[in-house]
């Protein structure tokens, strides 16, 4: 799944989509934002960092939030503490 990013939020080595176009941040000229093509393989690809939208990739993996749920359970009631967060 895809969430909107505002362009200053780019992380450098992260999975973007742009308009479409699938790549990884590098890095940022000025107001160009220079990306790794996944589909071609082309090192760089540039793109305006105004007139684009921007889209983070969040992994919806279910079995890490249910393992995720498991492992605090476990430890709050070692703990005692209802409210601890792993």
């Amino acid at each position: 799944m895809f969430a909107p990013i505002h362009p200053r939020d780019l992380v450098r080595g992260t999975k973007y989509k742009i308009n479409g176009y699938t790549g990884y941040y590098q890095y940022k000229i000025g107001a160009v934002a220079v990306f790794h093509n996944v589909r071609t393989h082309v090192e760089i690809e540039m793109f305006p960092v105004s007139g684009y939208t921007f889209e983070q990739f969040i992994s919806q993996n279910p079995q890490e939030k249910m393992e995720r749920r498991a492992v605090n359970q476990v430890v709050r009631r070692i703990l005692g503490d209802d409210h601890f967060e792993w």
